[in-house]
């Protein structure tokens, strides 16, 4: 028997970014991981990474990056 793992984690945590056009004390970026797992294929999972950069004085910009990693299901002996 197999068993199927989803994982679903938020990260979400302050981070300094070194660059000229953000105002320094306002520079925050939000990391959030989300792991899927795909129930039609047992051996691959879908990470999508979003990053977004708030500033104050500027519209907020966002990064989306999507990964497919090679995963393998767990075996649960009964």
């Amino acid at each position: 028997m197999c068993s199927y793992i989803l994982c679903k984690r938020q990260f979400t945590d302050l981070y300094e970014l070194q660059s000229n056009y953000l105002d320094k004390f306002h520079q925050r970026l939000w990391l959030i991981m989300k792991i899927m797992a795909d129930i039609n294929n047992d051996f691959y999972q879908l990470i999508n990474v979003n990053i977004s950069v708030n500033n104050s004085s500027s519209d907020v910009q966002v990064y989306i990056h999507q990964r497919t990693i090679h995963g393998q299901k767990k075996k649960v002996s009964t």
